[in-house]
C-alpha cells in the first residue's frame, strides 16, 4: 500500500498517465477477449456447418438406400410373378399332356 505521503507527491500529471496506460491495457484486452470470441465462434460455426453437411449427406445415402431397396423389392415381385406364370404354365402343359396320355393330374 502507498504511504499517505507517497500519494500526495504523484503528479496530476503523473496521475493522468497512469490512467490513460490503464485506459490502454483495459482497450488491448478487450480487442484481445473479442478476437478470442470472434475465433471461438468462427470454429464452432465452422463445427456446426461440418456437422450439418455430414448430416445431409447421411439423408441423402439414406434416401438412396430406400430407393435402391424398393427397387430391388419392385424386381424381385416382378420374379416372383414371372416364375408363378412360367409354374402355372408348366402346370398347364403338364395337365395338357396328360389328358392327352388319359391319365389325370
Amino acid at each position: 500500500m502507498i504511504p499517505v505521503a507517497a500519494e500526495s507527491s504523484l503528479v496530476p500529471e503523473e496521475l493522468k498517465e497512469f490512467k490513460s496506460e490503464k485506459s490502454l491495457y483495459t482497450k488491448a484486452a478487450k480487442q484481445i477477449e473479442d478476437k478470442v470470441s470472434e475465433k471461438q465462434r468462427l470454429k464452432h460455426e465452422a463445427k456446426t456447418k461440418m456437422m450439418q453437411d455430414k448430416s445431409e449427406a447421411l439423408e441423402q445415402r439414406r434416401i438412396s438406400l430406400l430407393q435402391d431397396r424398393d427397387d430391388i423389392s419392385k424386381e424381385r415381385w416382378a420374379l416372383d410373378a414371372e416364375i408363378r406364370s412360367s409354374g402355372l404354365r408348366i402346370i398347364k402343359l403338364i395337365r395338357d399332356s396328360r389328358a392327352s396320355d388319359g391319365s389325370e393330374l
